[in-house]
């Protein structure tokens, strides 16, 4: 393991990093970003260049807040 101290840049090893300690698994989790297919609706917790489900091929946009996906 490396000694740096340097935080992780991404993901939801950045969301623990970065976390409070009194938070709850569920509360950090809850920010984590999740992106969507805009022509098929598909949701993923990592940004993608392209959807994993039907042939668009250009990057999945944000979730809209307010929005449930399922990843």
């Amino acid at each position: 393991m490396s000694k740096s101290r340097q935080s992780p840049r991404n993901g939801l090893a950045k969301l623990l990093w970065e976390a409070d300690p009194d938070d709850s698994p569920h509360e950090i989790a809850a920010k984590k970003k999740r992106f969507e297919c805009p022509a098929c609706g598909w949701v993923a917790e990592l940004r993608r260049n392209q959807c994993m489900v039907c042939e668009y091929d250009q990057p999945l946009r944000p979730v809209r807040a307010g929005r449930r996906g399922d990843a």
